[in-house]
């Protein structure tokens, strides 16, 4: 069976930070299961930045209001015969379970007035500023003991672990809604028009195809273009028609 490499294009600002945030939450657990100083100071960072995307709007009342919407949704299909009543119900309880925690989960997460995020927060805007002359304080806590640095990355990650399992159940229901289809673009582009409900435009190429895509547009309407990959020149539109599948996400 092939591999493919998807490449997503959301339709929403919602889910367009989403995303963001599971990438974020991706590359943190993938650097907790390391020990060196480097991973620690790779999950430092993505606290960081989850944090500065929940400063920036009130995120968790955006999460809620999206599980709010496919709880709704998903009661709708309760008495399609279609459906497997069992997994539905599974799912809906999960829903309602990860609301119900996040309705009294303060707005703000990370650390709150702490003087050691702030000083690397303010340094971190400068090129190269977490070096050692730059950041001493930072420099030795990266020198303490594995463990040491495991225990305060969990405990600054409080309140992230319920919004990791919301956006990870957001989005693998939204993924899961769309179904792959076979669609060539010709001279190496592509345009759609999406349903209006579309939330996330998907599209899959295989592993071995020396192209990848740039997405363009919104709800009315999308464009694709699929470029040569080249990584010494500028990356240059194909001519040729191209196959590939597309899924329009939508719930």
């Amino acid at each position: 069976m092939p591999k493919y490499i998807v490449y997503e294009q959301p339709i929403s600002e919602r889910i367009r930070v989403f995303l963001r945030l599971e990438s974020l939450f991706d590359q943190m657990s993938y650097h907790e299961r390391g020990g060196s100083s480097w991973d620690s100071a790779a999950v430092l960072s993505g606290i960081l930045d989850v944090k500065a995307l929940f400063s920036r709007s009130d995120l968790k009342i955006e999460i809620v209001k999206e599980l709010d919407r496919q709880i709704a949704t998903l009661g709708k299909l309760v008495k399609s015969p279609e459906v497997n009543r069992e997994q539905l119900d599974k799912t809906l309880k999960e829903f309602e379970r990860l609301a119900k925690r996040l309705y009294v989960l303060p707005s703000q997460q990370g650390p709150q007035r702490n003087e050691f995020f702030n000083a690397i927060q303010q340094k971190g805007c400068m090129t190269g500023g977490s070096c050692v002359s730059d950041l001493p304080i930072y420099h030795f806590w990266l020198m303490q003991p594995s463990e040491r640095r495991r225990q305060d990355l969990l405990q600054w990650q409080q309140g992230f672990d319920v919004i990791r399992q919301a956006i990870e159940l957001i989005l693998r229901t939204i993924r899961n809604s769309g179904t792959p289809q076979n669609k060539i673009a010709e001279s190496g582009f592509f345009q759609y028009t999406p349903d209006t409900s579309t939330q996330l435009i998907r599209i899959l190429l295989p592993e071995s195809s020396p192209y990848y895509t740039e997405m363009s547009g919104g709800k009315h309407r999308f464009s694709v273009n699929f470029m040569k990959a080249s990584f010494s020149e500028r990356s240059e539109k194909s001519s040729e028609n191209i196959e590939f599948q597309l899924s329009c996400c939508m719930l």
